[in-house]
């Protein structure tokens, strides 16, 4: 994904997990997210290459 959404990161359970790959077009990183004392936390776990997963791609904004 781009970008993950909010909705997902709300989603999760106490103690739950959730791993992505974020980033745009091939170039990619593999985060673990999870939830402990009702708080979402991220790190980073390593380089990936994948392509998008469609559907989720960044809805884009006005730019200066």
């Amino acid at each position: 994904v781009e970008e993950v959404p909010p909705a997902l990161l709300d989603q999760l359970a106490e103690d739950g997990r959730l791993v992505v790959v974020e980033g745009q077009g091939n170039s990619g990183v593999a985060r673990l997210f999870f939830k402990a004392g009702g708080v979402v936390t991220g790190r980073r776990a390593f380089n990936a290459a994948i392509k998008p997963l469609p559907g989720f791609e960044r809805a884009h904004a006005f730019e200066f």
